[in-house]
């Protein structure tokens, strides 16, 4: 077995003749019409609203509760020339929206000027220094962006300097509000607007739409930009102006968005959702991480070429910069939660994972909280400690059913400062209170989840076969672009396909490239961060997959090809490394690879065993190399399938059950098939079983099992022959016989020891001859007669059969057991 990472949830699928009405009603394929209804667009005014949508359906910006009144305020300083300071925020979306509102007010001859506070120095939001800095510089108005509607004391005090404040923001409001000159948000509990899923970009773009009288087509690239960045929901409104701004980035005039797609190597032609997500955006963001963010701004509003390439490229070197500091700071933290582990009772992941480090670099902690996150499944709180002053500010992901800001709550007692939301939040602890912290976030997670909430779920658009999954559909699908939040790409399954070829990717083996078959059907597959997967599925293997189509250019070819997201393989696997040269070597880089995708404690001694005849552990110094507080060792037994080998190092503290193991290597061949049968029987939670014993009998030489007649003929010869030496090795009788039945010599051996355990020869000082009196006997009786039956048998079936066969012969009698 190979398990998936996340449990698939399969959307109920509609009625056919649902899916073929709507298809026909939209004149698209019923695979589109199918992928529409599972994402609850089910009419068609909805559906075509959702493919064709465009400017013309966007939302009167008047609608949202405070607009007139921000509009007549703003006007009222273009007017008598009072100073505007746009306030933005650190972030992609607060330096979009800042960008945008340069533009505008560029446009409107504003006296204005801008102000983002700096991450680290400053923190986040309104804060009173800013407020003071503002009057010194002149200013009358501000106009925040992405940022303020819980700025209640900061507002309160711009209002005593006589400044006025006008909130624009998307952020969830507080129960109590501040008291500035009016707020626009869509969020607000009275607020009408009927799209509360804006970006803080988005907002400001209505307020540009509402002071303009028209819509600033000019600036989508912007509201594009944040609402991508900020995660927000791609439906509605917010597809409208993201797909526009799209088309509009493919042909951008904006010296900064074409130097900052250069500096990353992708062509407008190429831009899409994904490539402002994971291209664009993580640079943007990079400044205000590790500098500030007022250089992402200039880049966005240069108007000099030069300024804008040698910009993008700074930008792209602090992304480098950041990125480096991720690896190194969830490196450390990697290291200190096995440290956790190996402290606690039962070794195993924390419920909550809390990790804290000096100097973590809190602009960066995020990143390594969802990086921690998405290996474990858990809720995970990163911590940067000031070891000056033992102020920790952290980030904190969280997974479904453990609501953070709700759990931080509860500790609020132990904590400085807080807030966020479910899924993410931040926070202000001391040092000191670190250890109650981490004790009543593990209590909480004990009383709210239960084990089926540390699995990942996703959701599955689609389950097809291969043959289905063709530049044709992904055509089709392409309609339900742009993807994003709310409105994924779509996710398909296929099951029980045939891996043709494996083969690791990248310097460090790190990704992972499938080719894929379902009868004459091949598709390939790439599995990026997968590349130890290669090693744990069996050549033979049924493998389920969940992903994304894609297309595949190169060189002027364009190919379908899945993005692996999970993969399974749900029946017990085989693993054929016959006549491995060094099966120590083979059991440790598989249980390493095995370890890389295990959580916790998968991979303990008891469900790893390694299996042998008990001559082979006393031969063989197989068993004093052995790690054996990784592995257990085992001797084959007819009764029992496996019994503990005996000694064993660790003995006492494993607990010796069959039904315990998941992975069994066979470094020898047992006697008898019906060791196998048990092994199987008994065995209900085996997952792998990797064969590594020795192939190195040739065909010549493998036992069968003689005809009568061959016995008949045999018998004859040796009453010709009389007597002859005992020895089996030159002896030409035996070199004889060899070539006149076609037996090997092996198998002549038992030919020889049945008859004299039947006493048909006798042998005497070296030498064997005929029994001149025998009593009758039946061949079958003698016990080297049946010896040489299930010897037979497990040559035939372990040793000479293809991998493929022996695959089928274990599947087949584990799913019968």
């Amino acid at each position: 077995m190979l398990h998936s990472k996340m449990k698939w949830l399969l959307k109920e699928t509609p009625q056919q003749d649902q899916i073929q009405a709507l298809a026909d009603q939209l004149g698209v394929s019923p695979m589109l019409a199918q992928m529409l209804w599972v994402r609850g667009i089910q009419n068609v005014d909805q559906a075509k609203l959702f493919l064709h949508g465009n400017l013309d359906h966007l939302h009167d910006p008047m609608k949202l509760k405070g607009m007139a009144k921000a509009v007549g305020r703003i006007q009222q300083a273009l007017a008598s020339g009072e100073k505007i300071r746009v306030f933005g925020d650190y972030d992609a979306d607060g330096i979009s929206s800042t960008s945008l509102m340069i533009a505008l007010l560029n446009q409107l001859g504003a006296n204005f000027d801008t102000y983002i506070p700096h991450r680290t120095k400053e923190g986040y939001g309104l804060n009173l220094t800013a407020m003071d800095h503002a009057l010194e510089h002149g200013v009358k108005l501000i106009v925040t962006v992405d940022t303020g509607i819980s700025a209640v004391p900061q507002i309160a005090y711009a209002n005593q300097l006589g400044i006025d404040v006008i909130v624009t923001d998307h952020h969830e409001p507080p129960e109590v509000l501040p008291d500035a000159f009016t707020l626009v948000n869509p969020k607000l509990p009275d607020c009408p607007y009927p799209f509360k899923g804006l970006a803080g970009v988005g907002v400001a773009f209505k307020l540009a739409q509402a002071l303009l009288g028209r819509v600033p087509e000019e600036l989508l690239e912007y509201v594009t930009l944040g609402t991508i960045a900020d995660l927000m929901p791609l439906q509605g409104e917010n597809r409208i102006l993201v797909r526009q701004g799209l088309n509009r980035m493919r042909d951008s005039s904006n010296l900064g968005i074409r130097a900052l797609f250069e500096t990353a190597e992708i062509q407008l032609s190429q831009i899409g959702s994904t490539q402002v997500a994971f291209a664009m955006a993580p640079r943007i963001n990079a400044s205000g991480r590790l500098e500030h963010a007022q250089i992402a701004v200039q880049l966005l509003t240069t108007e000099d070429p030069k300024e804008a390439k040698e910009l993008a490229q700074h930008l792209d070197a602090l992304n480098r910069a950041r990125q480096d500091l991720v690896e190194e700071i969830a490196n450390e933290a990697v290291i200190q939660l096995e440290q956790k582990m190996q402290l606690s009772p039962d070794g195993r992941v924390p419920n909550v994972i809390i990790l804290a480090g000096e100097d973590w670099n809190v602009g960066v902690i995020g990143i390594v909280a969802s990086k921690i996150l998405e290996r474990h499944y858990r809720p995970t709180l990163i911590l940067g400690i000031d070891p000056e002053t033992g102020k920790c500010k952290g980030s904190a992901r969280s997974i479904q059913g453990f609501d953070m800001y709700e759990a931080l709550t509860e500790c609020s007692d132990l904590l400085e400062h807080y807030g966020g939301h479910q899924a993410a939040a931040g926070l202000t602890v001391q040092r000191e209170n670190i250890g109650a912290f981490e004790e009543r976030m593990n209590q909480l997670a004990d009383q709210w989840l239960t084990p089926e909430h540390y699995v990942a779920s996703t959701e599955v658009d689609l389950e097809c076969q291969l043959c289905d999954a063709n530049l044709a559909l992904i055509e089709s699908l392409a309609m339900l672009e742009p993807f994003g939040m709310s409105n994924p790409a779509p996710r398909v399954m296929m099951k029980g396909l045939r891996v043709k070829d494996r083969r690791q990717l990248g310097q460090e083996k790190q990704h992972l490239k499938l080719t894929l078959s379902e009868g004459s059907t091949e598709l390939d597959a790439i599995a990026f961060r997968s590349g130890e997967l290669a090693t744990l599925m069996a050549d033979h293997a049924a493998l389920d997959v969940l992903g994304e189509l894609q297309v595949n250019e190169w060189n002027g070819r364009r190919k379908a090809q899945l993005l692996v997201q999970d993969m399974a393989v749900r029946h017990t696997q085989w693993f054929d490394g016959r006549g491995n040269r060094n099966p120590k070597r083979y059991i440790e880089e598989t249980y390493s690879a095995w370890e890389q995708v295990a959580s916790g404690s998968a991979a303990d001694a008891e469900k790893q065993g390694i299996v042998a005849c008990e001559d082979f552990w006393r031969r063989d110094p197989f068993s004093q190399e052995i790690d054996l507080e990784k592995f257990s060792l085992w001797v084959y037994d007819n009764e029992v399938g496996i019994r503990p080998a005996s000694p064993a190092k660790n003995m006492d503290t494993v607990p010796y059950e069959l039904g315990k193991l998941k992975s069994l290597y066979m470094v020898d061949v047992p006697d008898t098939m019906q060791v196998i049968d048990r092994i199987l029987d008994q065995g209900n939670q085996l997952e792998r079983i990797h064969a590594l014993y020795a192939d190195t009998i040739a065909p010549a030489e493998r036992l069968t099992i003689p005809s009568r007649e061959q016995f008949k003929r045999i018998y004859v010869e040796m009453r010709n022959e009389g007597s002859w030496p005992a020895a089996m090795k030159g002896n030409s009788f035996i070199y004889r016989l060899q070539k006149q039945t076609g037996l090997s010599q092996r198998t002549l051996d038992y030919v020889m020891a049945v008859f004299k355990e039947l006493a048909f020869i006798v042998e005497h000082s070296g030498t064997i001859s005929m029994n001149d009196q025998p009593q009758k006997a039946d061949l079958t009786t003698a016990k080297a007669y049946q010896e040489l039956e299930q010897r037979t048998e497990v040559e035939q079936q372990l040793v000479g059969s293809s991998s493929e066969q022996l695959s089928k012969r274990f599947q087949r009698r584990y799913y019968k057991s």
